[in-house]
Formats: structure tokens, C-alpha cells, sequence
């Protein structure tokens, strides 16, 4: 019967596999991907599959002409997708129905307006690339995740409009690409990150207006590519960077307008490519870079309201600059 069921899949565009055996007693089996589930989905059919073999998708594209719809899936055996796992446009009306999911090569959850909880994923443990939870504008937490480690690719977390920590990516402690923190509105701090050592590409964190301290990234200690940090007006300094010796690309600090000390770089030693402290109105001071032997490119200092030329200028002929040296200083000097 375990035949049959899975069989009625491929007018869908799903095959039939081996399941995992006669005597499982939720009768599962393996399903052909792509799989996109719509509203003319056997949706039953597809509840006892255990692994899709590429792509899973429940996703209603923008502008597509497809009248809207949420779909209530019980995929009560599924727990492994090789492909992506797409969730998009509102066409699940939540997660629970994947509680055993504990393997994706990719995840994206994207542009959900009324999904307020990823309460489902408490198993997910393995993602082999990139994971996306972005445009979300109910979501209200991250918890519901599993007890994800390690993601080789980027992280993408933006434009959640209720989120305001990264409490349920817990035991995250590295990302291979890069780490996408930005246009979180609510988001008061990075409380979930605790434990994270190593970005390998780019660490991105902007327009976060209610962010108030950066703490939770102590354990950080490298960044293969950029970092970027701008419009968190709230940071009066960068505690919480403490741990971090390397970037390997550009460090900008820009448009932090609460920022008075660069408090929690005492570590860096080395910036891979450009320095850039641009724009941030109530900076005092850039002596905290105690540790900083070299930069790469350029060195901009530029558009700091009241930060004083003669000790930054001082400060900075200590440090290796591959580089040109730009100065744009509004305060005439030092108090």
C-alpha cells in the first residue's frame, strides 16, 4: 500500500523510492524532487515522504497572478530535503507540520506576512548552504530553530519587523559565508550569537535602530571578509567585539550617531583592506585601537562631528597604511 500511496505523487511531478522499510510504522518513503506544493497537491501523499531528493517548495511568487492561498501540510514522516526548502508569499500557514526535519541543503523563508513562529524546526540540525529568514513582518523570534552549528554558507536575517534577538540560533559557531544583519527594526541586541568564533565572508549590521549593545559577538574572533556597521544610533560603543584580531576586507563604522569611543576594538591588529570611520557625530575619540598594526587600503577618517585631528592623525602614523591616509576633520582640535 506504502507503493501505491507515494506512487500517486508523480502526477505532481514527484517519483516514487525506496522507503524505509515495510514494518516503519509511518509507512514513509523516499520522493523525487522538485516538489511544489499547491492546493491541487495530494497533499496526503505527500505527508509520507521522508526525503525529497532536491527541491521543496511552497512558495507564491509576487505579481504572479496566482490567487493567494495557505496550505495546512502534515508532513508528519519528512526529514530531509536535498535541495532548497523554499517557504514564501504565505502559502504555509505555519511550520508545525515538519517537526522530525533535521536536514536542508538550503532554507529560505522569505516574505511570510503572517507567520509569526518557526515552532516546527525544533529538530533542524544540518544546513549543508545558506540559510534565509527575511520580509517576515509578524515573525517575533527565531526560537523554534534546532540546534544548528555550523552553516556553510551566509546567514540572511533582515527585515523582520518583530524580532528583536537571535535567541534560537543558539550553539551557532561559525558561518562560512556571510552573516546579513540588517534592516531588523525591533532587533535590541544579538542575544543567540553567544557562542559564534568565525565569519568566513562578510559581517554586515545595519539599520538596526533599537540595537543597544553588540555583547553578544564576544566570542567572535575573525571575519574573512568586510565588516559594516551603520544607523544603530543607540551603540555608544563597540563592546562586544573584544575578541576580534583579524578582518580580512574593508571595517566601516558609519552613521553611528550615538557612537563616543570605539570601546571593544582593543584586540583588532590587522584590517585586510580599507579603514573606514565616516559620519559618526559624536565620536571623541579612535584611540581605542590599541592593538591595530595594519591596514591594508586606505585609511578614511571623514565627517566626524567633533572628533579632534591632531590626536587622531597622531594616533594613526603609528599604524602600517598600504594605502592612502584621508583626513576630513571637522573639529579643529583637542581639548
Amino acid at each position: 500500500m506504502r507503493w501505491k500511496l507515494l506512487c500517486a505523487l508523480t502526477m505532481f511531478g514527484m517519483a516514487c523510492g525506496q522507503g524505509v522499510g515495510p514494518d516503519d510504522p509511518l509507512d514513509c518513503g523516499v520522493c523525487q524532487g522538485p516538489i511544489t506544493l499547491t492546493p491541487e497537491s495530494d497533499l496526503e501523499a505527500f505527508s509520507k515522504c521522508s526525503e525529497v531528493t532536491s527541491d521543496l517548495i511552497a512558495f507564491i511568487e509576487f505579481d504572479s497572478g496566482v490567487e493567494p492561498y495557505r496550505l495546512d501540510v502534515d508532513a508528519t514522516c519528512l526529514e530531509r530535503v536535498h535541495g532548497a526548502f523554499q517557504v514564501g508569499g504565505g502559502a504555509l500557514a505555519d511550520l508545525r507540520g515538519f517537526s522530525r526535519l533535521s536536514h536542508v541543503q538550503s532554507l529560505e523563508i522569505v516574505n511570510n506576512f503572517e507567520l509569526e513562529s518557526l515552532e516546527g524546526l525544533e529538530r533542524l540540525q544540518f544546513v549543508e548552504e545558506d540559510l534565509a529568514i527575511t520580509g517576515n513582518r509578524e515573525l517575533d523570534s527565531l526560537e523554534g530553530l534546532g540546534p544548528i552549528t555550523f552553516v556553510p554558507g551566509d546567514i540572511d536575517i533582515r527585515n523582520n519587523g518583530e524580532v528583536k534577538d537571535l535567541t534560537g540560533l543558539e550553539g551557532l559557531r561559525w558561518v562560512g559565508g556571510d552573516l546579513k544583519l540588517n534592516g531588523n527594526g525591533y532587533m535590541e541586541h544579538l542575544a543567540g550569537l553567544d557562542d559564534l568564533g568565525s565569519v568566513g565572508g562578510d559581517l554586515n549590521l545595519t539599520s538596526a535602530i533599537r540595537m543597544v549593545d553588540l555583547r553578544h559577538l564576544r566570542g567572535l574572533k575573525t571575519v574573512g571578509g568586510y565588516v559594516a556597521l551603520s544607523s544603530m544610533d543607540l551603540l555608544v560603543d563597540l563592546d562586544g567585539l573584544n575578541g576580534l584580531t583579524t578582518i580580512g576586507g574593508d571595517l566601516s563604522i558609519a552613521n553611528l550617531d550615538g557612537l563616543t569611543t570605539l570601546e571593544g576594538l582593543e584586540q583588532l591588529e590587522t584590517v585586510g583592506e580599507d579603514l573606514k570611520i565616516t559620519g559618526n557625530d559624536e565620536l571623541i575619540r579612535v584611540t581605542d585601537l590599541t592593538s591595530l598594526e595594519a591596514v591594508s587600503g586606505n585609511l578614511e577618517i571623514d565627517r566626524n562631528r567633533v572628533l579632534c585631528e591632531t590626536e587622531t592623525v597622531a594616533f594613526f602614523e603609528t599604524v602600517d597604511v598600504g594605502g592612502e591616509r584621508i583626513y576630513d576633520m571637522r573639529a579643529e582640535g583637542c581639548d
